[in-house]
């Protein structure tokens, strides 16, 4: 830890340093710099000068862990005119964007959260909320048989919902405290019928005694089998985009549960301890479990082999938490519509867990001596691009010094694909799950993006997901768009077996991804015409 600071009286500036968490203090303003960021954070305790540097957990809310074992500490005097004013940070994100992707995206949630049960109820439900009025919750004392058969219910607890429609009318505090407090019924539902309202329809959620089995009628908060239980809706979708998507979010949750307060004791409902207690089960009848790699990542989520509920023992549940549906993503954001979102506080994070979880040193660049490494995603079911082969190959004459490689991701295995990126330097291919991979692209690396037919402006706005992620990244975007299908209709843009790419299109877009890695690094080069 660096800190910088005068004595108590004339104290003006503190800058710390944790690891990857970056906060600058002026006066009685903080700015959080943390993976880019530029934010302003509650301020810290002004230290004495008998006091101890300030820590990450002074403020409402505890900071990511540093990533060093242990950190040293040296303290120097500044003076006020040593730091002028115009070098404070400056937010560089609009407010939008600030609250999707920086550290106020998980503040929200865990600072906009109300009991769902009313006063009285044996079983207790906290329900949190996205600035986007997104919901994930907590219940308390969950009664669950997977074998039973209507009319009982497989999950049940003895709750008598609050009804926040008419509490709001009782009077106008009422009404500003549950402003945007969404009843069950009303919160939105995700993708392929996910999310807590599809998940709550299948409950009997009742304050009389639930009917999931008779010897756990008196399944109560207070008593239970003490366990923690992250219940899973997934969408069953093969997209590598969609399944990861579910993953994040249902961090993001248990990350929000260790940040937010439990009125009732005053410590945070999950803690940090309490994490690789957590049993994740997937809930759906139709659930297939763990069927490929990205399906096992699931194990990081907290450290256990997820379940399927119809394996699950009658029981009284203690804590059962409902996360975040995966279409909730920040990152599902502006899906078509083009963003200038800089912050990566979400993106690191989870970035960093990856490559924990598979034990991956991320390097920023690779071997600036070597050749340029273009890597083309070949399809080989739909929107394949006609002809790649030869297209690939004039790009191959035209610029000799790089290396190409054409590759069929579905033929080879999730942790090589991710290998294969982290050592590309331009990675090319058709809008789609293959793209997905930009977010293991080294920094300041190339994506060469085609989009899908009839995906054009003024006709049809192109898909942006992974413009925005590239530049988000901090990596070089390229996009160029095939030929036309007539009378194909825009929307239907993922079907069809074949995509036409003009020749000169096709060069024009390698040539660009190209050059824009002639200074990556400590590299040097020059545009040169090309013969």
């Amino acid at each position: 830890m660096l800190a910088l600071a005068r004595p108590p009286k004339l104290w003006l500036f503190t800058f710390i340093v944790l690891g990857s968490f970056y906060v600058i203090h002026y006066g009685n303003q903080s700015f959080d710099l943390s993976f880019g960021n530029v934010g302003r954070l509650p301020p810290f305790n002004s230290p004495t000068s008998n006091s101890k540097p300030p820590s990450t957990t002074s403020g409402k809310y505890q900071a990511y862990p540093s990533d060093d074992a242990s950190l040293e500490i040296a303290s120097t005097s500044v003076t006020a005119t040593s730091f002028p004013s115009d070098y404070l940070p400056s937010q560089s994100d609009d407010s939008e964007c600030e609250a999707l992707y920086s550290s106020r995206y998980l503040e929200y949630i865990a600072s906009h959260h109300v009991p769902y049960c009313e006063s009285g109820s044996h079983s207790k439900m906290e329900c949190f909320r996205t600035h986007r009025n997104e919901s994930l919750c907590i219940a308390m004392g969950v009664s669950i048989n997977p074998q039973a058969t209507e009319p009982e219910s497989k999950i049940g607890m003895q709750c008598q919902l609050r009804n926040f429609t008419l509490e709001a009318k009782s009077s106008s505090k009422a009404a500003a405290q549950l402003h945007d407090v969404l009843n069950v019924e009303d919160m939105p539902i995700g993708f392929f019928e996910t999310g807590v309202k599809e998940q709550l329809k299948l409950w009997e959620i009742s304050k009389r005694n639930v009917k999931t089995a008779k010897y756990t009628e008196g399944c109560t908060s207070a008593k239970n089998d003490g366990t923690w239980t992250l219940l899973v809706k997934r969408e069953n979708h093969g997209n590598l985009f969609h399944k990861l998507m579910e993953l994040w979010q249902a961090m993001i949750t248990l990350d929000a549960l260790q940040m937010a307060i439990d009125p009732s004791t005053q410590k945070p409902y999950l803690l940090p301890s309490e994490v690789p207690q957590i049993q994740v089960v997937f809930v759906q009848e139709q659930e297939t479990g763990l069927v490929d790699e990205l399906d096992e990542w699931w194990n990081m989520v907290t450290g256990q082999k997820p379940l399927l509920q119809r394996d699950l023992a009658p029981t009284c549940l203690g804590k059962v938490i409902l996360p975040l549906e995966g279409s909730t993503s920040p990152f599902w954001w502006a899906h078509w519509e083009e963003k200038d979102c800089h912050d990566r506080f979400l993106l690191d994070a989870f970035l960093r867990r990856v490559y924990r979880h598979l034990n991956i040193t991320a390097t920023k660049h690779g071997n600036e001596t070597d050749k340029t490494i273009v890597t083309v995603i070949d399809r080989r079911d739909r929107r394949r691009i006609r002809d790649l082969e030869a297209l690939v190959e004039k790009s191959r004459s035209r610029w000799p010094a790089a290396t190409f490689q054409i590759i069929d991701f579905a033929s080879i295995s999730l942790r090589e694909q991710i290998d294969l990126v982290r050592n590309t330097d331009v990675l090319v291919g058709m809008t789609g799950a293959g793209l997905t991979h930009v977010l293991w692209l080294p920094e300041e690396s190339s994506l060469a993006e085609i989009q899908a037919p009839n995906k054009r402006m003024p006709e049809a706005q192109p898909s942006t997901e992974f413009r925005n992620l590239a530049k988000m990244r901090g990596l070089h975007y390229l996009m160029a768009h095939p030929e036309r299908r007539e009378g194909a209709n825009p929307w239907d843009w993922q079907t069809g077996e074949w995509v036409d790419v003009k020749d000169d299109v096709f060069q024009a877009l390698v040539d660009a991804a190209i050059n824009a890695q002639l200074h990556r690094g400590l590299s040097r080069g020059e545009v040169v015409p090309i013969i």
